[in-house]
């Protein structure tokens, strides 16, 4: 490897890294939102059933449109949430190399994101939700379904015309967390998953965790690619032993 390929490496990996720390500081943030709902819920004493059913994609912070419910500062929080998302999503994605129609779905991707960002602290602001006849809404629709992200990372684990940044699994593992997050799931996998259960600390963990695990994952493997490799010691005493003129 030249130099300059090095120093590219090294680069690639530090884009990588600073993108998977803003996953886990995003997975922070949306601790903070996940809980205002279920925070203020009880401390304003409601009762009844109607705790115990709520559903935590009511609330402003997964998707700032119906169903809605502002609470406290969720959509603030979640809104910053998805705003360090798509600024860690571009920093990986620079990161990789990819072909033209790649990165323009890439942008795609980072620009929904941002636009859902923007949409829930506005939302969040006015105590109303997006309208869904709105370009906000429609703008929001590449990163809420989750296909765009799909075709950018098959395409980097099919891909081997270049070296391989990171091993295929941390690419897949990523992508599984990263789908956990997307309002598709968080609206209509997670009522199914929680039905009457008492939904407050499992939404709290579906909201949460996946981010973390996003982030670890790709910290993960920057640790596990980046160990040098074991030396063949049998080898290198051959080669010496040659080199030498001496015979094994």
């Amino acid at each position: 490897m030249s130099v300059s390929d090095e120093v590219s490496q090294r680069v690639r990996r530090a884009l990588v890294g600073a993108g998977a720390v803003l996953f886990i500081g995003a997975g922070a943030l949306l601790l903070r939102a996940a809980n205002q709902p279920w925070d203020e819920l009880w401390r304003d004493g409601w009762s009844g059933a109607d705790p115990w059913l709520a559903q935590e994609h009511f609330f402003d912070h997964v998707w700032p449109a119906d169903p809605w419910l502002p609470v406290a500062s969720a959509a603030w929080w979640g809104g910053a949430a998805h705003l360090m998302t798509a600024v860690g999503l571009a920093l990986v994605f620079a990161a990789v190399r990819s072909p033209w129609w790649s990165r323009i779905v890439q942008v795609m991707i980072v620009g929904s994101v941002l636009v859902l960002g923007l949409g829930t602290l506005l939302a969040g602001r006015a105590d109303a939700p997006v309208p869904t006849a709105s370009w906000w809404y429609w703008a929001m629709a590449p990163w809420a379904i989750g296909l765009p992200l799909i075709t950018v990372v098959l395409e980097w684990v099919r891909d081997s015309a270049h070296p391989r940044l990171l091993p295929s699994w941390v690419w897949l593992a990523w992508l599984g967390a990263l789908l956990a997050t997307t309002p598709v799931l968080q609206l209509f996998l997670m009522p199914s998953i929680v039905g009457e259960v008492p939904p407050g600390p499992v939404d709290v963990f579906w909201s949460v965790v996946p981010p973390w695990v996003a982030g670890s994952v790709l910290l993960a493997g920057l640790v596990r690619t980046g160990r040098p490799a074991r030396p063949d010691l049998a080898g290198s005493t051959r080669v010496a032993a040659v080199g030498s003129g001496e015979t094994a």
